[in-house]
This record gives C-alpha cells, structure tokens and sequence, in this order.
C-alpha cells in the first residue's frame, strides 16, 4: 500500500505541527492500514478541515486519496489528488522510509491519479497524467539509482497503460 505515513515516521521540519493534529493523523493512518475505511475516510476529512500545518494537509489528503480508491470511489480521489497538484507542498520535505528522501506529493498525486482513471478505463486520461508526472512534477531525489528505478516504473506503467488502450480500441472494432 503506497501511503505518506506519517510524523512517527518523518524526520523533524521546521513546520512545528500541534501533537494533536499529530496524533490525529497517525490515528487516521492506522485505521487506513488496518482497513477501516469509513473510519480513516471521516477522520481525514475532519483533519483537513483543521488549522493544520501544510506538510500535515499533505499527508491527510495523500493518505485520504488512497483511502477513496480503496473504497471505489475513484472521482472523488482524483479531486483529492488534484487539491495536492494545485497546493504549493514541498516535494522535497523528508520523506517517511529510508528508502525514498523526498515525498514527492505532485508526481506521486499524478501517479495516483493515473490508477484512479486507469481502474475507470479512461487510459487517456491515464496516460495524461503519467506525462505530466514525467515533465511537469518530476520525482525528486539526489540519488541516481532511484532516479533510475523511477525512470524505469514509468516506462513499464506507460507501455501497460499503452496496451490497455490498444486492446480496448480493438475490442471496440
């Protein structure tokens, strides 16, 4: 499951955030891993309806898209996903594994989006945002090999998504 996580798993910013909201977050988030839906769902809302800080909106919504795709409502996660493209989030905030430095909220918004339409058949719109993931909100990170790992993901997802359309064309006839 592709989530942001959460502080528990960040390292510090200099945008403080309330433990509270903290708190309420990482709630959210587990019920999200633990496959309460509905619960995660309404707790997300309420959190981003707070005075959050923008790292923590970041994390809400991400982590709220995800949950709305789980659920099939796929319209409504690519409007949360569109929110976090139009937000002015760092993409290089600390990000929550040592796997990955950076969040990347715009090109992992677009990738999510991209599954969202793809999950609609609307490969188009799919392919769409898999461009815009690769030239307009590039993945950040200062190493090659990721860069490269990256790199090669898309490929694959755009060839997939590529065939998709080529075999519903084709269906269509």
């Amino acid at each position: 499951m592709l989530f942001l996580g959460t502080y528990s798993y960040c390292e510090t910013t200099s945008e403080e955030e309330k433990p509270e909201y903290i708190e309420r977050l990482e709630s959210a988030t587990d019920l999200l891993i633990d496959g309460e839906l509905v619960e995660s769902e309404i707790a997300l809302k309420k959190l981003r309806k707070e005075e959050i800080t923008l790292r923590t909106w970041g994390m809400a919504s991400f982590n709220l898209g995800i949950n709305l795709r789980y659920q099939e409502k796929y319209m409504e996660a690519i409007g949360v996903f569109e929110e976090v493209l139009k937000s002015k989030l760092n993409d290089r905030d600390p990000a929550p594994n040592i796997m990955e430095h950076f969040m990347n909220y715009h090109y992992k918004a677009c990738m999510e989006i991209s599954y969202n339409y793809e999950l609609l058949r609307k490969y188009t719109d799919a392919l769409t945002y898999m461009e815009l993931a690769k030239t307009r909100y590039k993945f950040q990170d200062t190493c090659g090999t990721c860069f490269e790992q990256i790199d090669a993901e898309w490929v694959a997802r755009v060839k997939h998504l590529e065939d998709m359309k080529t075999k519903e064309s084709n269906q269509a006839e």
